[in-house]
């Protein structure tokens, strides 16, 4: 935004070199460049557009920087002529219109305005027009308040209606373009036609002319949103436009009648009467401000008496409050308070924050000290169950299974069994998705059937969070579900035996044990379950093979390093045993207790070899490979031969084996 240097120092005959100005603006407030000539280019925030975009504001933050006195030149005009019958306003939507206030002057001519105020409005990038338009544009550039001029004798009835456009309602503006209208914008109107596009443009039908005797001057406050949408929808870009758009206080609109009333006056017209349409005034805010926070917040202390000063020439009030003894700051001093009133016209300073960010720009962010922070310093270290949930992807991938990722929300149909303990929502989006879900199994399920019409054999797994209420506090546990699928494999859950058993060792559980539970087979590890599988029949010849375990009870058995054992010196004796047994022996049972036979000498036990033939009667024939190893010895053939006769004779007695 263009400001003038000749403006700021008219307002402000104290400020220092353009250069300087520049310099402290930057540091304290707001990004400036040097423009050239008279010109400064001010780049404000969204938020400071009702406070300064305007020559007054910036003056007052150059006053406040430079610990400068600054004089305001609006002086409020009292005892205005009012309900004299003139104006007639009415405002049919105050969320849009939040405030309308308009006075009607006589006045002599429309001639050149003065040779100053021309060179103000073309180092700003204003054309100069004529006394009354370039005094509307004038007012804008010092208070930041748009004004419009209307000829008064153009106003149908004598009344103003700030009202929506009617549909296909037309206007032709000032610039001599013409609009159709929708219901979307707002417009000023009389009693038959609209006058302006608000906050936009004036209308080229109301306009002031050489021989306008009559003129209505409005100030009004509009949605920024609504004059945003309007202007982009007819590609119309002035500079109200971009103040409205912003957001203005309605406090504003005093500062911008005022003036342009003095100066009107000034140049010869005489005010006729006013009218103001304000339904919800706007007031002050009043936000106490503590050292102690100041502390806190920033890492340094202020002074209670500096932060008074700087409210104050920043145009805030002060009302003292009582300080009780306040709490000790870190150097010792006692914590005092400030009740800052807001002025309505800083729409930005909303907490408490806001006012310790308005001391330390003035202080200067280059004044604070760096100061080491004082935090506990804990060292780094990763979650576990990140860590168990990638080595549970690297290790299933590897054995080449797929990853697939579900919804959480399941139907009743998938939830079926579980009715206790469900977690239900209060707003599904779908009948289907009601609840969260208790298992992963069922929607896995749905993948295998989804994927069985393009392929013979699935292989999938995910992660993820599980759910269930106890005592109607919901709970959420990680798991991990594996499914398998194959047509005419009635054997695929050993496949899911092998898969268990390679994660589980990958991810350091040794000692666990597969348990038969009815139709299901249970993953125990010292009697606490992780998990269990089971096999199901689908249609179109389909096996299914499911697996589901409770990662977070697996954490705990999980083995992130591995003690290092030496290599035993002795060497190994191999020995192989063949046994027949009834076909619904279950093999971890006989490879256990070859195991218990002596755990100090059998160093491991391996199934090699199953068999069957319907030579054998319905029973199998398993081949088991046992390797002998001590610690301190070599151990002899008889020693071997003794433990496998020890062996032999568990396996006969206990599953009536036979030797082969």
């Amino acid at each position: 935004m263009k400001f003038s240097y000749s403006l700021l120092k008219k307002l402000l005959p104290t400020v220092p070199k353009k250069t300087k100005l520049i310099e402290v603006l930057n540091m304290h407030s707001f990004e400036t460049e040097d423009a050239g000539g008279d010109v400064l280019e001010i780049s404000l925030p969204p938020n400071r557009y009702s406070d300064a975009a305007s020559h007054i504001g910036i003056a007052r933050e150059a006053a406040a920087i430079l610990s400068l006195k600054f004089k305001n030149p609006i002086r409020a005009i009292v005892n205005l002529p009012a309900d004299l019958g003139l104006l007639n306003i009415k405002i049919q939507d105050a969320k849009i219109c939040p405030r309308y206030s308009a006075r009607c002057f006589q006045i002599k001519d429309i001639k050149a305005s003065p040779r100053w105020m021309q060179d103000f409005l073309s180092a700003c990038g204003l054309k100069p027009i004529g006394n009354v338009v370039d005094i509307m544009n004038y007012v804008m550039l010092e208070t930041g308040q748009p004004l419009h001029a209307f000829d008064y004798e153009k106003i149908g009835g004598r009344k103003i209606i700030v009202r929506k456009a009617r549909k296909k309602e037309k206007i032709k503006t000032l610039d001599g373009q013409s609009f159709s209208l929708d219901q979307s914008v707002l417009v000023i109107a009389d009693k038959t036609i609209p006058l302006a596009i608000a906050g936009i443009k004036g209308g080229l039908a109301s306009g002031v002319g050489p021989k306008t005797k009559r003129i209505v001057v409005e100030a009004a406050n509009f949605d920024p949103t609504t004059i945003f949408k309007t202007a982009r929808k007819l590609k119309l870009q002035t500079d109200a436009v971009l103040r409205f758009s912003h957001g203005l206080s309605p406090a504003l609109v005093d500062w911008g009648l005022d003036r342009a009333t003095k100066l009107l006056l000034d140049a010869g017209a005489r005010l006729l009467d006013s009218a103001d349409a304000y339904p919800q005034p706007v007031g002050e805010e009043v936000i106490g401000f503590d050292q102690l926070r100041y502390a806190a917040l920033i890492g340094a202390n202020v002074k209670i008496d500096e932060a008074r000063k700087f409210f104050q020439a920043l145009g805030f009030s002060i009302d003292e409050p009582k300080n009780p003894p306040g709490t000790r700051l870190a150097k010792g001093g006692k914590s005092q308070k400030l009740l800052v009133r807001i002025p309505a016209w800083r729409t930005d300073v909303e907490e408490a924050e806001d006012l310790i960010e308005e001391v330390v720009r003035l202080k200067g962010y280059n004044s604070l000290r760096p100061v080491s922070p004082v935090v506990s310093v804990k060292p780094a270290r990763e979650e576990d169950f990140i860590i168990l949930k990638d080595r549970v992807r690297i290790s299933l991938k590897n054995l080449q299974l797929d990853e697939v990722y579900n919804s959480s929300f399941v139907g009743e149909a998938d939830a079926r069994g579980r009715e206790s303990g469900l977690v239900e929502l209060e707003n599904p989006i779908a009948e289907d998705k009601k609840y969260l879900r208790p298992s992963l199994l069922p929607l896995l399920l749905k993948n295998i059937e989804d994927n069985a019409r393009f392929f013979d054999r699935v292989r999938i797994f995910e992660v993820g969070k599980i759910f269930s209420s106890m005592k109607s506090v919901p709970k959420e546990r990680l798991s991990l579900g594996i499914a398998l699928a194959e047509k005419d494999n009635h054997r695929l859950i050993l496949e899911l035996k092998g898969i268990v058993d390679e994660l589980l060792k990958s991810l350091g559980v040794d000692d666990f044990s597969f348990v038969a539970a009815g139709e299901k087979i249970r993953i125990e590890v010292d009697h606490k379950v992780l998990g269990s599988l089971a096999q199901i029949n689908l249609e179109k010849r389909f096996v299914a093979a499911l697996g589901e375990f409770d990662l977070e009870a697996t954490l705990a058995f999980t083995e992130d390093a591995k003690e290092y054992v030496p290599l035993k010196r002795f060497p190994a004796v191999l020995r192989d045993i063949s046994v027949v047994v009834g076909s619904d022996q279950r093999i971890d049972e006989v490879l256990q207790e070859i195991q218990d036979a002596n755990r100090k000498l059998i160093e491991n036990v391996d199934l090699v070899d199953e068999y069957t033939d319907e030579k054998l009667g319905g029973r199998r024939s398993l081949t088991f490979r046992i390797i002998f190893q001590a610690e301190e010895r070599t151990l002899t053939d008889e020693e071997v031969n003794r433990e496998m006769e020890k062996i032999v004779a568990v396996l006969s007695g206990k599953f009536k084996a036979e030797i082969r």
